[in-house]
């Protein structure tokens, strides 16, 4: 159920604002970003965390069962390894899954 006082829209746009802002800091998310400011008490800095408040509805989910935080996701790889390759992946997951 959501729970949030964002649309599905401003969830995908705050994601694009976060991860086009981690590439062009080559990989490292910057300390703050600007148009984030309304995620500010949530649980984490994504859009979808804190429109779905659950992993099982997310678009960024690429196994049926699961969360973003497997190994072989690109969030996952790109925890690990913080490249401005692995954070364009995971833009361009975002990009490709857009929910509506």
């Amino acid at each position: 159920m959501n729970k949030s006082k964002i649309t599905l829209q401003e969830a995908y746009e705050l994601c694009i604002i976060k991860w086009e802002a981690i590439v062009e800091n080559n990989g490292i998310k910057p300390s703050q970003i600007k148009g984030l400011e309304i995620l500010e008490n949530s649980i984490c800095d994504c859009g979808y965390c804190h429109y779905y408040n659950s992993c099982s509805d997310c678009p960024l989910l690429i196994n049926e069962i699961g969360d973003c935080c497997e190994l072989d996701h690109p969030w996952t790889i790109w925890l690990n390894n913080q490249t401005k390759e692995n954070a364009q992946a995971v833009l361009q997951l975002i990009r490709d899954t857009k929910p509506f």
